[in-house]
């Protein structure tokens, strides 16, 4: 639909929505997992009791807000709303149940590509060799469309990086460009003006 208000974060919704119940299918009709706590560890089944406490705030909090239709859905679809915090439950339920360490480690090898990418697009924004035309040139946006989603991620990014470089289950060579990225990616961070970041 062209004509939604917010045309940009009403697609994101909406395939957080999609994937969302797919996995939550998923879940329930995946024949190895099973809810009954006695077939889980206790760190498990904390992790269950915190996941019902934060369903069961998600549920009292559309209950009594003014405004139900804005606290199930979010403002304008913007990823605000109850629908959207569910759906990133099932996110968070589906990655304790099936990922595990070494599937981290390649994520966080991934992290660190991405966080020398956007970081080295910054760089070419900040001394003005960027090719793209974009309504706003002196701003640094990197790849991510305007300065605050740039700054937020680029914050993220030099956590992960400054704590890879303490994590001996890495090679020499990725604790390496881990430091390198812990050092460059602040530069770009600040060049945003981005509060979140900041």
């Amino acid at each position: 639909n062209t004509q939604v208000q917010d045309s940009f974060n009403a697609p994101k919704f909406w395939i957080l929505l999609v994937f969302a119940a797919w996995l939550l299918g998923y879940l329930f009709f995946e024949k190895k997992f099973d809810l009954r706590l006695k077939h889980f560890e206790k760190s498990k089944i904390s992790f269950l009791i915190l996941v019902g406490i934060y369903l069961f705030s998600i549920f009292l909090s559309i209950f009594n807000a003014e405004n139900i239709k804005v606290a199930i859905v979010g403002e304008n679809f913007r990823r605000n709303g109850g629908l959207s915090y569910f759906s990133l439950l099932i996110f968070l339920v589906i990655s304790a149940r099936f990922v595990t360490f070494v599937e981290t480690k390649t994520i966080f090898k991934w992290i660190l590509f991405t966080n020398f990418f956007v970081t080295s697009y910054a760089f070419i924004q900040i001394t003005g060799r960027d090719w793209v035309k974009w309504s706003d040139s002196k701003a640094v946006i990197t790849t991510l469309g305007n300065t605050n989603f740039a700054g937020s991620a680029l914050a993220l990014f030099s956590i992960a990086s400054f704590g890879l470089i303490f994590n001996s289950e890495f090679s020499f060579i990725w604790r390496m460009l881990s430091l390198i990225s812990t050092f460059l990616t602040p530069i770009s961070l600040v060049k945003t003006n981005a509060r979140q970041g900041l």
